[in-house]
Formats: structure tokens, sequence, C-alpha cells
């Protein structure tokens, strides 16, 4: 677990969680699979949510996006394979995802090394919640 306790992981998770809602009004967000997708809807995201693995390679990817869009999230998962994903769009995506990559490397701090995939997001968040919830009830303390 991170040096932080329960209170403090899940209210820097909802701000995070909230700065990416309000992006994604604008903004779309890029993950890996449909489980990423729907763990998102889940958490409230209601705009444009894309996924990287539709048939195309990497590159022909990043040219629709980059012809499309002039800015988007990467939320890949932050396991190795996500990581070898998120290099690689970057690189791709030359700067158009900058803005938005302190909530992916926020979301990873907070996460680690509990879960590393995005679509685990919403029930990490409920268990942080139950723990908390515990630790009310067993001393009257909250980490």
């Amino acid at each position: 677990m991170t040096p932080l306790g329960y209170s403090e992981r899940i209210r820097e998770l909802e701000r995070l969680i909230t700065q990416l809602i309000e992006g994604n009004q604008e903004v779309p967000v890029i993950v890996e699979g449909e489980e990423d997708v729907k763990c998102l809807r889940k958490l409230g995201l209601r705009g444009l949510i894309l996924k990287v693995h539709t048939g195309k390679t990497l590159h022909e990817f990043c040219t629709d996006l980059s012809d499309r869009y002039n800015r988007v999230i990467l939320l890949m998962d932050w396991d190795r394979k996500g990581q070898q994903i998120h290099e690689r769009l970057a690189r791709d995506l030359d700067s158009n995802w900058m803005r938005y990559d302190p909530i992916r490397q926020g979301l990873k701090f907070l996460c680690h090394p509990d879960i590393q995939e995005v679509e685990q997001l919403d029930r990490h968040l409920r268990t942080l919640k139950d723990l908390r919830e515990g630790m009310h009830k067993g001393n009257g303390q909250c980490l």
C-alpha cells in the first residue's frame, strides 16, 4: 500500500476521476479494451471512449486519431503491456496527449500495487471505501 491512508487515497482517486470525467466531456479517452470502457462508464464518464484494439495497427490507429482529434487522454493499463502501448501511442501522437498524462500517472501511483488495470478502478475504489468503513467501525479511527 502507498504511504497514504484509505481516506487520502479515496479523496485523491475521486479527484482524479473527476478530472477524467471533466476532460472527457470534450476530449476522447483512449483505453485498451471493452472492460475498460465499461468500468469508466460506471465511474461516470459520458464522453467518447475509444479502444486501441480495433484491428488496426497502432500506427494506423494513431494516424486516424491525429486526423480526427487535437487532444486525447491516454489511459492504458499500468502493467507491462499497457505501459508499452502507452509509450508507443505517446510517441506516435506527439504531444496531443501530454496535458492529461498526470491523471494516468496519479491513478497508477494511487492504485499500485493493488491493481494494474483500468477495468479494476471502480472495484478498487469500492474496496478502499469498504476498508475505510471497517476502520471506522473497528476502532473509531481512519488511516
